[in-house]
C-alpha cells in the first residue's frame, strides 16, 4: 500500500511541474501617464493592474486618477458626465470604482468631492469592460485608452481629456 501511495505522489508531482521563465526573459508593461495642470490644480491618469502572462497576453484592467487640489475651491468630479475613451474615441461608458456594486455599475453615481488643499486618488474601471461569466470579470483596456473627466468648480464644468497608454516592452538579452 505504501508503494502505491508513493508512486501516485511522485506521478502527481512530476506531472504538475512548471518551469517559470527567468526574470531576464520577462516582457514588462510600461505605463505612460497623462497629466493636466493649471495653477493650483493637477490631475493625473495612469493605467494600473497591468500584467504580462506567460502566453504573451498583456493588458491593464483599470486606471488610477490622482487629483491634487491646491485651490481655495471645492472641486467635484461628475461621474455621470465622465466617459471612457478607446483609441481617442469617446465611448458611452462611464466608470465604476470602490463602493459601486457590479450590478449597479451603469446607474447614476454621486460626485466625488475634492476639498480645497487636498489630494484625492481613485481606481477606475470602465463599465463597458466589466462582464459576468460565472463570476464578474474585466476585459483589459486597449493600449490607447483614457478618459474624459468632468470636473465642476463653482458651477462651471471643465472636461479634461486624458489619453493614457501603455506598451509591452520586450527585453532582449545580449
Amino acid at each position: 500500500m505504501k508503494k502505491i501511495i508513493s508512486l501516485i505522489t511522485v506521478t502527481m508531482l512530476s506531472g504538475c511541474q512548471i518551469t517559470p521563465k527567468s526574470n531576464s526573459d520577462f516582457d514588462y508593461i510600461e505605463t505612460i501617464k497623462s497629466e493636466y495642470k493649471v495653477e493650483g490644480f493637477t490631475a493625473t491618469l495612469v493605467h494600473t493592474g497591468c500584467f504580462e502572462s506567460y502566453v504573451g497576453e498583456s493588458g491593464c484592467e483599470r486606471f488610477s486618477l490622482e487629483v491634487n487640489n491646491q485651490t481655495e475651491q471645492v472641486i467635484l468630479i461628475d461621474w455621470n458626465q465622465s466617459k471612457y475613451t478607446e483609441n481617442n474615441n469617446v465611448k458611452q461608458s462611464g466608470f465604476m470604482f470602490s463602493g459601486i456594486r457590479y450590478t449597479d455599475r451603469n446607474n447614476a453615481k454621486q460626485p466625488a468631492v475634492i476639498l480645497p488643499h487636498s489630494k484625492f486618488e481613485i481606481k477606475l474601471t470602465p463599465t463597458k469592460n466589466v462582464y459576468f461569466k460565472n463570476k464578474w470579470e474585466t476585459y483589459n483596456a486597449p493600449e490607447q485608452s483614457g478618459a474624459v473627466i468632468a470636473f465642476n468648480s463653482s458651477g462651471r464644468y471643465n472636461y479634461v481629456t486624458f489619453n493614457s497608454s501603455y506598451r509591452t516592452i520586450l527585453k532582449i538579452d545580449n
